[in-house]
């Protein structure tokens, strides 16, 4: 990304995805409810970023730094939207259908 973010995308089971902590700079998303399963992190600051494949999001953590403005269902921020998360936000248990996020 231009502004030198990265996404992150660890399958269920590997030793990222089991790291239930979220950086001060990133979202972190689980495809399980309490931090469990594949885990998609970003730093991306600038606009509405795709995730590589579309998942569904059951628990979620934004950084001390970082607001989630919402998870979109479709591509490129478009179709359904949750809610907002504020900085250092915990959801164990939500369920989002996300393609993108902004």
């Amino acid at each position: 990304f231009s502004d030198g973010g990265v996404v992150r995308d660890a399958p269920a089971g590997s030793v990222e995805a089991m790291d239930t902590s979220c950086s001060s700079n990133s979202i972190c998303l689980w495809g399980g409810t309490n931090y469990t399963g594949r885990k998609v992190s970003t730093n991306v600051s600038l606009g509405c970023w795709t995730l590589i494949g579309p998942m569904n999001t059951r628990s979620l953590k934004t950084g001390s730094n970082r607001s989630l403005l919402g998870l979109y269902s479709g591509r490129q921020c478009t179709g359904s939207v949750s809610p907002s998360y504020g900085p250092g936000s915990s959801a164990p248990s939500v369920y989002y259908a996300t393609a993108s996020a902004l």
